[in-house]
C-alpha cells in the first residue's frame, strides 16, 4: 500500500470513528425514569450496525468477503452513512474495495424494507490495469446501490446490488451481496420516529 493510499485511508478513518463514538454517547444520554415507569424507547436513535458481507462480482467473475459499518444519519435511520471494505477473489488473483455510501431506506432502519443509494470508493485492482511493471492499480470513482433489509431476529439481513463505475478505466465491476448485521443497541418499534 502506498503512502498516499494510506494517509487517504487515515483521513478517513478518524472522522468516522469520532462520529460513530458521539452517536453511542448520544444513544446513552437518556433522561432519568422513575421506577415502574416503562421507559420510551422508540425516540431513541436507530442503532448502528456492524456485519459481514460475501457475495459475488459478475465482472471480476470473483466472489466477494468483506465487513460493514452503518451508521444513522437520523434518528429513525431512514438515511444511513455505510461504510465497507472488500476482499474480492477473482481466480488467480486478489482485489480490494473500499467505500462509503449514504443510503436512503423509506421505512427507516428499524422497518427496514427497498433503499437506496450512492457513495465514493476505491478499488486496488489488476484487471484494469495497463502498466505490465505494475499490474496493481487503485482507482478512485463512485457508486450506486439498490437492495432490501429485513430482521431474521435480532441480525439485520440484507441483499443488495452495486454499480461501480472508476475513473480512468472501462472496468466497471458489479458485485452482488449478501450482508448480516448486528446491531450495537435495541431501539423500540418501527412507529417512533
Amino acid at each position: 500500500m502506498t503512502r498516499r493510499k494510506r494517509s487517504i485511508l487515515r483521513s478517513l478513518l478518524l472522522p468516522s470513528i469520532l462520529c460513530m463514538l458521539g452517536i453511542l454517547d448520544a444513544s446513552d444520554a437518556d433522561a432519568q425514569v422513575r421506577r415502574g415507569r416503562a421507559q420510551d424507547t422508540s425516540s431513541r436513535w436507530a442503532p448502528v450496525t456492524i456485519g459481514v458481507r460475501f457475495g459475488y462480482d459478475q465482472v471480476a467473475n470473483g466472489e466477494l468477503l468483506g465487513g460493514q459499518l452503518s451508521i444513522p444519519l437520523t434518528r429513525s435511520g431512514v438515511v444511513e452513512l455505510v461504510t465497507f471494505a472488500d476482499v474480492i477473489f477473482p481466480v488467480g488473483t486478489q482485489e480490494h474495495q473500499y467505500s462509503a455510501e449514504v443510503v436512503w431506506i423509506p421505512g427507516g432502519a428499524r422497518a427496514g424494507g427497498i433503499f437506496v443509494g450512492g457513495g465514493l470508493g476505491w478499488r486496488d485492482t489488476v484487471l484494469a490495469s495497463t502498466n505490465r511493471n505494475d499490474p496493481s492499480a487503485t482507482y478512485f470513482g463512485y457508486s450506486v446501490v439498490v437492495g432490501v433489509k429485513s430482521k431474521l431476529g435480532p441480525i439485520d439481513f440484507e441483499v443488495d446490488i452495486r454499480w461501480i463505475y472508476l475513473n480512468d478505466t472501462r472496468y466497471r465491476p458489479n458485485p452482488v451481496s449478501l450482508g448480516l448485521n448486528y446491531p450495537l443497541w435495541t431501539v423500540g418499534p418501527a412507529g417512533g420516529r
